[in-house]
């Protein structure tokens, strides 16, 4: 309630009315539409990672099936990796007030695979004995995959202090040399009715960070040339940072139509960046629909 309450607050600071203000909370991007489309951080593009075996990936949100509740697993989700980045899971504890008995014991390879996902040589091992734990403590367990590209398996596992195996997950990776560029804007449908709600979020295709925000603009095609559409979109953004890492889907952005809206071919456009933005090169992407009546 106090982050609605300050984005609120925000909105009025900058210069919008307190209906405008109420219509940015309830505008809040990340709870709208599909929610399989605005999934944040889902694989846009797997550079073949799905045509791999299944393996146990760790639960969503790192919940732990087994052992206290105030420990969950740590993951580094990211299974796009330059040559030389390391990638690891790991522990941390909601208990800030004491030390929770664990008696762990954590264990991970590194295996090379095949674009088939036949598993090869073993590349990296490690092990820790985690007696305790604490919101002090950065209990992680990172390996190297080999300075080449290709697959690779990442095994971990949890056993109790008789050695016997709580939990066996596992993430196939995909290691790149070459740095490209290769974002995009995508949209929910190609036609819209007025009304409706037009979502959109950003992709990256490419294996370089891409940076971005909340704001957006929507054009109309006229004789030829797209021409901006005044009043279509808020007067008030929400001012946060998104940051899309190699073939990753960023968070949507929502556009509603008004009952109104003239039939056409819009376009949302949209300005990203790469690490270095905004004080870097900075581009402009587009997403082009139709409004049918």
């Amino acid at each position: 309630m106090a982050i609605v309450a300050s984005l609120a607050a925000l909105a009025l600071m900058i210069g919008g009315s307190s209906e405008e203000a109420r219509a940015f909370v309830r505008e809040d991007s990340s709870a709208l539409g599909s929610p399989s489309f605005c999934k944040s951080g889902d694989l846009a593009h797997d550079f073949g990672l799905s045509q791999l075996p299944p393996v146990r990936e760790p639960p969503e949100g790192g919940d732990l099936p087994f052992g206290p509740k105030t420990v969950r697993l740590l993951g580094d989700w990211g299974k796009i990796l330059p040559v030389g980045q390391s990638f690891g899971y790991g522990l941390w504890s909601e208990n800030y007030y004491g030390r929770t008995p664990l008696k762990w014991t954590l264990r991970a390879r590194m295996f090379a695979v095949s674009s088939a996902g036949e598993t090869g040589r073993e590349v990296d091992r490690s092990q820790l004995k985690v007696k305790t734990i604490s919101s002090r403590d950065e209990i992680e367990l990172y390996l190297d995959p080999l300075r080449r590209p290709g697959f690779y398996r990442y095994d971990f596992e949890i056993l109790d202090e008789d050695g016997k195996q709580l939990a066996n997950y596992g993430e196939h990776l995909k290691v790149f040399a070459r740095r490209y560029w290769k974002p995009r804007l995508t949209l929910n449908g190609s036609e819209f009715r007025p009304g409706q709600r037009v979502l959109s979020r950003v992709e990256n295709h490419g294996t370089e960070q891409v940076n971005y925000g909340e704001e957006f603009g929507v054009q109309r095609l006229e004789g030829g040339s797209w021409v901006a559409v005044p009043g279509m979109t808020q007067r008030v953004w929400a001012l946060w940072l998104g940051l899309a890492g190699p073939g990753v889907s960023g968070r949507c952005s929502s556009l509603h139509l008004p009952d109104d809206v003239a039939p056409g071919d819009y376009r949302i456009v949209k300005r990203v960046g790469k690490a270095s933005w905004p004080r870097g090169r900075s581009y402009w992407l587009a997403a082009r629909f139709a409004v049918v009546g």
